[in-house]
């Protein structure tokens, strides 16, 4: 369902697999445990205001995460704390890793990879593959481009496929400038008083 890939990042990420990795090298290229996160720059506009930026796609917000007393024992805090609110800012498992409906399976992350490796002349992969039994399930699982469209995915004749970025009948290389994934959080509190029932 990612229509673009940037070539530069792909190459770069395959610079440390070499010609003939072994199954192990393999594996912690397609499923990176350990890996080394892009940069990320942080500016503060206001007390309430925070902007958040990194070259890497994969740069996103994380849910909220509600943290009790024992969980923040630890922080210098101004005051006695009944609870901590977090938003945490960073990046995905960011594994090889694809939906499965009936015989097919759609790749979900790690397109830069999979093109790296079939740049690579690697026809298999490791693969984290989720199976969806239910149409119903793809909203736990699926992108927004699937959701909005699954049966083009799962059911056309011929959806697209990973070698159509290699086939110069469709595929086209263009040069754009380098962009930043950016994530602004702005914080909004307010208080009041109530009366005890």
């Amino acid at each position: 369902s990612q229509i673009q890939v940037e070539t530069g990042h792909a190459q770069s990420a395959a610079v440390g697999l070499g010609p003939r990795p072994s199954p192990a090298e393999l594996f912690r290229f397609c499923l990176p445990i350990e890996r080394d996160l892009p940069p990320v720059s942080i500016t503060r506009f206001a007390s309430n205001r925070f902007q958040f930026s990194s070259p890497s796609t994969d740069f996103r917000p994380h849910d909220p995460l509600l943290l009790r007393p024992a969980d923040i024992a630890h922080l210098k805090l101004p005051g006695p704390a009944s609870a901590l609110l977090g938003i945490s800012v960073g990046f995905g498992s960011n594994f090889l890793s694809g939906i499965r409906s009936g015989s097919r399976i759609l790749l979900q992350n790690g397109y830069h990879r999979a093109y790296a490796l079939r740049s690579a002349g690697f026809t298999h992969a490791w693969c984290v593959v989720e199976l969806v039994t239910r149409k119903d399930d793809l909203r736990l699982t699926a992108n927004p481009e699937v959701l909005a469209d699954p049966e083009f995915y799962f059911g056309a004749k011929r959806p697209p496929i990973l070698r159509d970025y290699f086939d110069p009948r469709i595929a086209k290389r263009l040069r754009v400038k380098r962009m930043d994934c950016i994530v602004e959080i702005e914080i909004k509190i307010s208080s009041s008083v109530a009366t005890a029932e």
